[in-house]
Formats: structure tokens, sequence, C-alpha cells
């Protein structure tokens, strides 16, 4: 029998820790054969891991009858329509929140999209430039794993966070959830602000991304074409509006998308990766691939210039959370969503790593790649190996189509959390982008907001590269804050607050995990800010740092003005969810 830690007051009892894995396969419709594998398997952990109980906040009784009595009036003046019909929607009702959008989006329909948001592999070799010059092959390939090691604890304590509160909102409602009640309004406020533009500023720079690429396609045949910024703005422009009609008015194909991008993705990554390699006039040795050091960077510090290059793998394995906001839109979204982010990453280390290696090997003039006329380093490998034109820009273009869903995926979590956050008042004109489309399905207004916007940064690009290149860059320092924010708190908390979901990691687990997370957002937030090259200047300096200021200050200013009211608001849905749990437990009890 497994062991449970004794507590005070109500308490969930303890749960052996293959159950959830188990699960999971089942819910896959796995033979029986796999199922009773898995269940033999996970069963020798040692009972020390088991999932303990769960504590539950020391709270004044009588506030608390307060509550389950308001909560249960306005339970009996809904209406049939109005109250929740499943196990989703209801726990949808009770975290504050009604059944606004449609369920449709299946398992794999799930993983296609976290795939594209996170691009894995796509992104490592379309941003081979940061790299190229910031520890050379080999650490290309060492800073990879590194930070995919790092990621997977973030992985895991987004997935136990998702599924103990399963809501579009995702970052900024776990912190309410799991808070000091004097400081969950600000903290929610800051992490929903850091969320939404975190996302926003990522969309961009994948919209960027495969402009960068088009225009690459163009310059493989056109050697002597220089170009400008125009162009490429205009480019930018017209796959903003595409990918933006596309989400508006292909709701419902979008989940197909995402099972085509899934099947796509993988045969793309087959496909380039054996060209490459069979196409390759020569291959280097393992001495340059695995032991070769290039430094040109300007920083003396070896260690620092290999940091400094880590910030490409980070930007590819980023977008974790991008199913978290739709979690409202797919059913049991308190197990998919976690195990969509557990097979995303799997997905992404395997392809990742084997597509690294080989493009390495293949490489035929390693300092060629810096100065390319194509503006694509990767081209020019591609040039290099297929020793073809045609062949380069035949695996260009299947990359190119490989992107296509990741903007589409982009644009949709950015619009959601859009929505998410206007439903709880905290944007200006909140009204107006939290409503839902009556014949669409889909929040409307928020995501025309979200292009326009997108569009706006656009216009700043044609402006001045640098400034939308500094606003870029600080997306992922910003959308590591975001994470940090509830995660840190967890830990301080002693996770003696979370919710247990379907995937809840015991206490000595889910401490580790998440000091660990917490220790590697930490590092990024501070070394990622730091200057990519030197000596300094005003265009090669790393401007994250005066954007992420200037960035809190504007939201701290808005505080002022929406703070009282969003705080209200954020504190009735989690007395509201409170009271569930607490509820929830009595039943089973009796």
């Amino acid at each position: 029998m497994p062991r449970s830690t004794p507590t005070t007051g109500p308490r969930i009892c303890a749960a052996p820790p293959h159950a959830f894995p188990v699960r999971l396969l089942t819910g896959l419709q796995m033979p029986r054969t796999i199922l009773y594998g898995a269940q033999v398997l996970f069963s020798f952990i040692p009972p020390y891991l088991y999932i303990p109980s769960v504590r539950v906040e020391n709270r004044d009784m009588s506030e608390e009858k307060q509550v389950i009595a308001s909560v249960v009036a306005a339970d009996e003046t809904m209406s049939g329509s109005e109250k929740p019909v499943d196990a989703d929607e209801l726990r949808l009702a009770q975290m504050g929140h009604k059944q606004e959008l449609e369920r449709h989006f299946g398992i794999f329909s799930l993983i296609g999209l976290a795939s594209t948001t996170t691009i894995s592999w796509t992104g490592l070799g379309l941003g081979l430039v940061t790299e190229i010059s910031a520890g050379g092959p080999g650490a290309v390939i060492y800073g990879f794993i590194l930070v995919w090691i790092l990621q997977s604890f973030l992985g895991a304590s987004l997935a136990e966070f998702v599924s103990s509160y399963p809501t579009e909102g995702a970052m900024y409602h776990w912190i309410a959830a799991i808070a000091p009640k004097r400081m969950t309004g600000y903290l929610s406020f800051v992490t929903g602000w850091c969320t939404v533009f975190g996302w926003i500023f990522t969309a961009a720079s994948t919209n960027l991304i495969y402009s960068q690429n088009f225009m690459a396609l163009i310059a493989l045949y056109h050697r002597d074409l220089v170009i400008k910024a125009w162009m490429t703005f205009v480019v930018y422009q017209v796959l903003n509006l595409a990918t933006a009609s596309i989400v508006m008015f292909g709701n419902k194909a979008i989940p197909g998308l995402n099972r085509f991008s899934l099947f796509y993705l993988q045969l793309a990554w087959f496909v380039i990766m054996i060209t490459v390699a069979a196409t390759a006039p020569s291959h280097r040795d393992t001495e340059f691939v695995f032991k070769t050091w290039i430094n040109k960077t300007g920083w003396e510090s070896n260690v620092i210039c290999f940091i400094t290059g880590l910030v490409n793998p980070l930007y590819s394995l980023g977008g974790l959370d991008g199913i978290t906001h739709i979690t409202e839109e797919m059913p049991n979204p308190s197990r998919n969503a976690p195990l969509a982010i557990v097979i995303t990453l799997a997905i992404a280390f395997v392809t990742g790593l084997t597509y690294l290696i080989t493009l390495m090997f293949s490489v035929q003039d390693y300092a060629a790649l810096a100065t390319t006329s194509t503006g694509l380093p990767l081209a020019e490998l591609f040039l290099q190996a297929t020793q073809s034109v045609g062949g380069a820009f035949a695996l260009t273009f299947m990359l190119w189509i490989a992107i296509g869903p990741c903007m589409v995926g982009s644009q949709l979590s950015t619009g959601r959390i859009f929505w998410a956050f206007s439903r709880d008042g905290a944007l200006p004109f909140s009204s107006t982008w939290s409503k839902v489309h009556p014949t669409l399905r889909i929040p409307f207004n928020a995501q025309l907001a979200v292009t326009a916007i997108i569009a706006i940064l656009g216009c700043l690009y044609l402006g001045s590269s640098t400034a939308f290149n500094a606003l870029l860059g600080s997306a992922v320092t910003i959308n590591n804050l975001a994470y940090l924010i509830p995660i840190l708190t967890n830990v301080l908390m002693r996770r003696t607050t979370i919710h247990r979901g379907s995937f809840h990691m015991s206490y000595a687990v889910g401490m580790t995990v998440n000091i660990i997370t917490c220790a590697w957002l930490i590092f990024a937030i501070v070394f990622f800010s730091f200057p990519y090259v030197k000596p300094v200047s005003a265009q090669n300096m790393n401007y994250t740092c005066a954007c992420v200021g200037g960035f809190l200050v504007l939201e701290t200013a808005w505080w002022f003005v929406a703070g009282k009211e969003y705080t209200a608001k954020i504190l009735k849905a989690r007395e509201e969810n409170h009271v569930a749990e607490v509820m929830g437990r009595d039943e089973k009890r009796e």
C-alpha cells in the first residue's frame, strides 16, 4: 500500500506514481500489453516518490460559508443553458468563467500545435546566425542538449500547472490561484501583461523569420539582389494578414492544419536531413563537429561566448506554454495539455539533435555562412551541400512550408491569451476585446487587435531595424518572467496551495523540478540581457533591459488605472475555485 504523509485539515489520498502514465496510455487507446507493461514498470518507483496529500490553506470558516452561500445562490439563478454540462465546463466554471469556445482540438492536433509553437528543429537552423561565431559547431550541438534538458524542467512545471488550472489565461490564472491573497492582484496583473506581450513579440518575430526565409528563396536565384528593409516589410505585412485570415475565418480547419503540420514537420525533417547528408561533396570529421571552438564575439570569456549562443536553442524550444492558451478548446485539458507538452519535448530532442549533427557534418565552408548574400545562413548551407541552386531552393522551400503552421499557431495562442486577459478586464478597452463572435465562435475582436499590433511593429522595422529587433529580442525575457512568477511563488509557498490535477508531482520531485526551473529562468533573464558581441555599439547593443524596464513601467502605470477592479474580479474567481474544491472533496468523503 502506498504511504501518505499525515496532514491536518482536508486532504486528498495519495496515488501510486504509475497511475498517471498508465491513465495517459489508456486515453490513447494503447494495446493492453503496453498498458500492463507500463503499470509493472512504474510500480517499481519507490514509495517516497508517491504523490503526497495536498494541504488546504487554513481559512476563516465564517468567510468560507458566506462564499459557499453566494456560489450556491448564483448557481440556483443560472438558466439551464448557462449551467455546465460536462466535467470540463464544470472545472472552468469553478475557476470563474463560462464555456464560450468550442472544444474541438484532439490530442494529435494539440501535439501538432505544440510542435509548431515550439518550432524545434525548424528554428534551430533558421537561427544559426546567432551561433555561428559564438562557440562554433560543437557549441551549437552541446548548447542545444543543455537547453533541452533545462527546458524539460520548465515543461514539467508548466504541465503540472496546466493540469491543475486549465484556463486560457494560463500563467496569470495560476499565480492568482496560489499566491498570498494580499499579493494576488498585482502578481497576476504583471504575469498577464508579460504573457500577452511576450506572445505578441514572439508572433512578430516568427513573422519576421518567415519573411526573411521568403526573401532568401528569391535571393537564391538572384545572387546580386540586395535585400532592402522595405522588401522584407512588404512580405511581413502580407504574411501577417494571410495568417490572421486563417485564424479568424478558418477556426474549424485549424485542428486539421495542426495534424497536417505534425506529419509534415517530421517528413520535412527526414527529407532535408537525408538530402543534405547524401548530396554533400564531403563531410567534416568528428574533430571539427564536436571539438572545434570558434569565438568571434569579442568576449574574452569563452563561457560568456557560449552563453550568448544559447539564445537560439532557447528561442527554438520556447513557446512551451502555447497550448496552455487553448485549454478551453480541448476536451479533458487536465490530461491532454500536459501530455502534449511531454510528447512535444521528446520529438524536439530527437529531431533537433539529429538535424544539427547532420548540418554540422555537411557544411563545406563554415565561415561563409556568416557572410551569405541570401541573408539566411541555412540557405547558404543547403547551397554548399547540394551544389545546386535548385536543390537549395527546394530544401529552403520545404522549410518555408513547415514554418507556415508555426505562424498560425503563434497568432492563435497570442489572440487567445489577449482575449482571456481582456475577459478579466486587464487591458485597455477590454469590453471590446473580450467579445466572442456569435457565428465564428472565436474571439474575433481580440484576434483583430493582435493582428493590428503585429502590423504596427512591422512599421517599426521599416523605420529602424535596430529598434524592432530590440523589441523582439526581449520576447524571450518577457516570456521567462511570465513563467518565473508562478513557479517561484509555488516554491516559496512550499507547494501547499496548488490544486492537484491529473499530472501532479510529489513534494520531493516537484520542489526539485521547480527550483531547477527557477534557477534556469533567472540565469536566462540575466545573461541573455548581455550584449552578443563586443565592442558594443548602438547597432549591436542588446536593448533587452531597456525594453523590459520600459514595458514594466507602462504596465505599472496601467495598474493604477485598472488594478483595483481587476483584483476584485480575480479574488472572486479564486474564492469560487477554492469553495468548489472543498465542496468536491466533501462529496468524495461522503
